[in-house]
């Protein structure tokens, strides 16, 4: 059943009225609720007050003190204690009923007579009302020998509570958001990972190795999920107005932090702007607030160089971390993300989910999980916002005593149900086949979310969709001559997320002998082409164009069948050889790829292009100064069919200085440097995905935790000097095992909760 809660605003309160789309056995009450100012200033915060008349419905029980309020402080430090996350015990109940006493009153008998879950819908347009955790309300359980409970969590007699957004005036009504498959989601960063940010690349972790359910009651198994992921840090406007109208995601996901505007005025949150207009390392910039209102105009707005039409998303999420700035903005800076959230669904946005708080929390994480596993199934978000609400709350009954698990709010346009329409996905699993690419026993999987990478990606990705603009080309720099800081995994991984990109990626490993000419890297080439065929399903081609140039050169012509044995003797023949031509080279690289392409895009019925993939270029001494020289704005390709390079190499060794002496050219962000994790935040940061994504556990957030988990992971720095490859030693496991039943973890195994609790 879907009723929905109207607030009409008057002077000194909100009239409520409530319909359903079911008839009841009895008509709802219209209700008046009053107001209590914060002080006498115009840009007070308010608090509603339920009716007097209805003080029998309270009367003696524990919430009656606050629900009787003539003081707005009487109420504000509880609710302020709460925001805090430092409640007293049977705070958040207290306040869980004291919302349901103001919200619905006599009203909630009549919706507790539903056989089926309510989905209780607010439509509040005033902010007054849209700040406050509606969610946490809190009433008594069907059984009625059980303890009171909140409403979302009850094992029966369920309600959902979401947020509905009007329309527009003369706004037609909206359809259902219908989205290309895979789904697109812009990851923005307001800054580099900082100490207030950090958290949030354990959600961009999360998200990049995302499972979803197998069926729709959660069990058996969860199956690796097909999102099409880009990174923007440091998110200034004009590049987040940029990525969406040439990626146009379905999904724009904010970590940020915000703040009240001015006098109190409409929320907004803390982007950045070029200060200098500098070029594609992002440059100088300065912090750009915006409202909701500002967003969506910078947004729709389309680009008078490239034609190209702005894109608003149907879908964001906000996970924005506020911050007073003044003495005057702490009485209320925790929930002022609420009403920018409604205002993006009034302003297009079909749904949008609002976050405050600690985004490390585990609430929050399993919370924003299923709602992307929603998504993906084209599944109901307000089910999904339901089963993790009661999932939290179940599997980690603590939480009842914190405002973790109603942090995440749900905000939907008017008339729609909240299910995403996905275009059917392509025939051929895309998913098994990049998962190939990856060696057995590259553990543990969330180890390599190097972000500075994973833009350098990002941008050669950009730039391949519109050739010109620069040699396609990724160099990475590695400093440090160690093994095991990850350079051959991170290729691994930008095979593997590329697929979903579009791209068929050919990786040159290390292993084998060094080719010394540009025909014989070719050669090499064409190894890799035929591995990355058999990763498609397809045979192995003997007869390519760079070996018949080889035979050619060499004036052989072999049998077919003798052509792989007699390559062997060949590249040991082409190493006392003149060089070939390199154009020749060139144009027989260029015809394998095609051909690779045509071959994988008769199978997969899907449009792709070539990524080449090099690991420790540093030992190609005889050999990568041609390869540079020939690449270009198109990369090996041309310009109608480019070829991008991705390329790691040690910078430590002459060979490597040499390297760097020859793309230095290249902007900073596309010659990343790999090196071991040092820093305080990059230790916090990297143990938290260690812990999560190989043992299932996350850092409680309280004080006396955080002390002894970061003597943990001052103990992990010291066992692993910070290189990735000594995260999974046996030595790791075995103290990892030793602590991880402290009072400094929990468990954060957020599958097997879902499908034990949350249907």
């Amino acid at each position: 059943m879907i009723c929905r809660v109207f607030a009409q605003k008057r002077s000194d309160g909100w009239l409520l009225r409530l319909a359903s789309d079911v008839p009841l056995a009895a008509p709802f009450s219209d209700r008046f609720i009053g107001v209590l100012h914060e002080n006498t200033l115009p840009t007070a915060q308010v608090l509603p007050v339920p009716p007097a008349a209805e003080s029998a419905l309270w009367a003696g029980k524990p919430h009656a003190a606050i629900c009787a309020a003539t003081e707005y402080d009487d109420i504000d430090a509880v609710y302020r204690r709460i925001l805090d996350d430092n409640p007293k015990s049977g705070d958040v109940a207290l306040f869980g009923e004291f919302l349901t006493a103001v919200l619905l009153g006599p009203n909630l008998d009549l919706l507790q007579n539903s056989p089926t879950t309510v989905d209780l819908r607010l439509v509040f347009e005033d902010p007054g009302l849209q700040r406050l955790p509606w969610e946490m309300m809190y009433g008594p359980q069907v059984v009625v020998s059980r303890p009171n409970a909140p409403l979302c969590a009850r094992p029966t007699g369920r309600f959902a509570i979401n947020r509905e957004v009007p329309l527009r005036d003369a706004e037609p009504a909206r359809s259902e958001p219908y989205v290309d498959f895979p789904l697109r989601v812009l990851f923005v960063a307001e800054s580099k990972i900082d100490t207030v940010l950090r958290p949030g690349a354990e959600f961009l972790g999360l998200l990049r190795h995302l499972k979803i359910p197998a069926n729709p009651q959660l069990r058996g198994d969860f199956v690796s999920a097909q999102i099409k992921l880009r990174f923007l840090p440091e998110a200034d406007i004009e590049r987040l107005q940029q990525e969406c109208r040439e990626f146009r995601p379905s999904v724009l996901h904010f970590i940020c932090h915000g703040r009240l505007g001015p006098a109190g005025s409409a929320s907004m949150i803390v982007l950045r702007k070029r200060a200098d207009g500098a070029g594609e390392a992002g440059g100088r910039s300065e912090p750009f607030p915006v409202t909701a209102d500002e967003l969506a105009d910078l947004l729709e707005e389309d680009d008078p160089t490239t034609q190209l039409p702005g894109w608003l998303p149907p879908v964001i999420v906000l996970n924005a971390c506020y911050s007073a700035t003044s003495a005057e903005e702490t009485a209320s800076i925790e929930d002022v993300h609420l009403p920018f959230a409604a205002r993006l669904v009034h302003r297009g946005v079909a749904i949008a989910l609002g976050m405050a708080g600690e985004v490390a929390d585990p609430a929050c994480q399993l919370f924003t999980l299923r709602f992307y596993q929603a998504l993906l199934t084209g599944t109901s978000v307000v089910d999904a916002a339901s089963q993790a609400r009661r999932t939290v709350l179940t599997a980690w009954p603590a939480y009842q005593e914190s405002i973790e698990w109603a942090r995440p709010v749900l905000f939907i346009a008017k008339g729609l149900q909240g299910c995403i329409q996905l275009s059917p996905g392509p025939t051929f699993d895309l998913v098994t086949a990049a998962e190939r690419f990856r060696k057995d026993g590259t553990v543990p999987a969330m180890m390599c979310d190097r972000y500075d990478m994973m833009v350098a990606y990002d941008r050669l990705v950009s730039l391949t969709a519109k050739p010109g603009a620069g040699k396609l080309l990724v160099a990475v720099s590695v400093e440090d001559s160690d093994t095991g800081l990850g350079k051959t995994r991170l290729l691994e991984e930008f095979a593997v997320r590329s697929i979903l990109d579009m791209f068929v990626p050919c990786i040159v490993r290390k292993e084998g002998e060094v080719p010394r000419s540009f025909l014989d890297f070719a050669l090499v080439l064409t190894d890799a082409i035929n591995q990355t065929r058999r990763n498609f399903g397809l045979p192995p081609l003997v007869e390519t164009e760079s070996r018949l140039l080889a035979f050619y050169s060499l004036n052989v012509n072999p049998a077919a069948e003798q052509r792989d044995r007699t390559m062997m003797r060949l590249r040991n023949i082409l190493k006392e050889m003149a060089p070939v031509e390199p154009a020749l080279v060139l144009k027989a690289i260029q015809d394998d790829c095609a051909r690779l392409i045509s071959d994988i895009e008769a199978k997969t019925k899907l449009t792709h292009r070539t990524l080449i993939l090099i690991d420790e270029f540093h030992r190609w001494d005889s050999v990568y100064p041609e390869v540079l020289e020939n690449i270009s704005f198109a990369g090996l390709g041309e310009d109608t069919c480019p070829i991008p390079v991705i390329m790691n190499y040690l910078s430590g060794t002459s060979d490597g200085q040499n390297i760097w002496q020859k793309v230095k050219s290249l902007p900073m962000e596309r010659r990343p440097s790999l090196r071991r994790f040092e820093s305080e935040v990059e230790i916090s940061m990297v143990y938290r995905q260690l812990l999560l994504s190989q043992w299932s556990l996350a850092p409680k957030l309280s004080p006396k935790a955080g002390t002894t988990v970061n003597a943990i992971f001052k103990a992990l720095q010291e066992k692993t000097r910070g290189v990735p490859l000594r995260f999974i030693a046996l030595d790791v496991e075995a103290f990892i095992e030793g602590v991880r039943f402290s009072d400094a973890f929990t468990n954060a195994d957020y599958e097997t909760a879902l499908r034990d609790f949350g249907v």
